[in-house]
C-alpha cells in the first residue's frame, strides 16, 4: 500500500515538472523571434504575431498572457525603434491595432508616441491637427517645430504648443 502511494506521488510530481517545463519552453523557445518596442514585446512564428500582455513579472513564466494579433503578416512584421508603432507589408500598427488612415509609404515615427506622414502629425493614434505635417520636424529631447510653432512633448501623447 505504501509503495503504490509513493508511485502515485512520483507520477504526480513528474507531471507537474513536465507541465512547468512545457509552459517555460512555450514561453521562451516557441516564440523564437521577439520584436521589442517601448510598450510591449511581440513574438512571431510562421503563422501568427503575438503581443505579450503579461504584467505580473515572474508569474508570466508559468502563466503566459499573450494575445494573437489579427490581420498581420508575421513574415514582415517589425517594430520601429521609437514608441509603440509597428508595421508589416501592408499596415502600420499602433499598440497592436491596425492604424487606419496613415500613409504607409511616408509614415515615420519621430519620438515616443509622435509620428508623421505626408498628410498628418500623430500623437499616439490621433491626428494632431495644429501641426503642419509638411514642415513638422523633430529637433532634440522631445522638441519639434513646424513653420508656425515650436512644440514640446510632455508625457506620451501630450504635446504642448509654444509660440515661436
Amino acid at each position: 500500500m505504501l509503495m503504490s502511494e509513493a508511485k502515485r506521488f512520483l507520477s504526480i510530481l513528474l507531471i507537474v515538472v513536465m507541465a512547468i517545463f512545457a509552459v517555460y519552453y512555450f514561453k521562451t523557445s516557441y516564440f523564437k523571434k521577439g520584436v521589442q518596442n517601448d510598450s510591449y514585446t511581440y513574438f512571431k512564428d510562421m503563422f501568427f504575431v503575438y503581443k505579450d500582455t503579461c504584467t505580473s513579472g515572474y508569474g508570466c513564466v508559468i502563466f503566459p498572457s499573450v494575445e494573437i494579433l489579427d490581420n498581420v503578416d508575421p513574415k514582415t512584421f517589425s517594430c520601429f525603434p521609437l514608441g509603440t508603432y509597428c508595421k508589416d507589408s501592408r499596415h502600420i500598427f499602433y499598440d497592436g491595432e491596425i492604424f487606419n488612415g496613415v500613409d504607409y509609404e511616408t509614415f515615420k515615427p519621430l519620438y515616443i508616441g509622435v509620428a508623421k506622414d505626408k498628410n498628418h502629425v500623430y500623437l499616439k493614434n490621433n491626428v494632431y491637427d495644429i501641426a503642419d505635417a509638411e514642415s513638422f520636424k523633430s529637433l532634440e529631447h522631445g522638441r519639434f517645430e513646424d513653420k508656425n510653432y515650436s512644440y514640446r512633448s510632455g508625457s506620451v501623447g501630450v504635446m504642448e504648443k509654444i509660440n515661436k
